[in-house]
């Protein structure tokens, strides 16, 4: 694997693990939003999630647009792999 491709599937790596640790912390119910973990996940993770949420609105108050955008980063991982063995 190239380098290149071995950095970018890392980094979406470590992606997944700060979306899915932000996840985790919006379910706790006393967590303090101005938290500066929580801001900083806030800075990283919205940015990605923000569009999503564009395109798949929420349904029947559930936000699927987190879970969307997390396969989207799963699926990239994916390609960029498949991409790193073929070259």
């Amino acid at each position: 694997m190239s380098f290149v491709f071995f950095i970018l599937y890392q980094l979406l790596g470590i992606l997944l693990l700060l979306m899915f640790v932000r996840a985790i912390l919006s379910w706790i119910p006393n967590i303090d939003p101005g938290h500066p973990i929580v801001r900083a996940l806030d800075t990283i993770v919205e940015p990605i999630v923000s569009p999503v949420r564009q395109i798949v609105p929420p349904t029947g108050g559930l936000d699927l647009s987190f879970l969307v955008a997390f396969l989207i980063i799963v699926v990239l991982r994916q390609v960029l792999l498949t991409l790193a063995n073929t070259v």
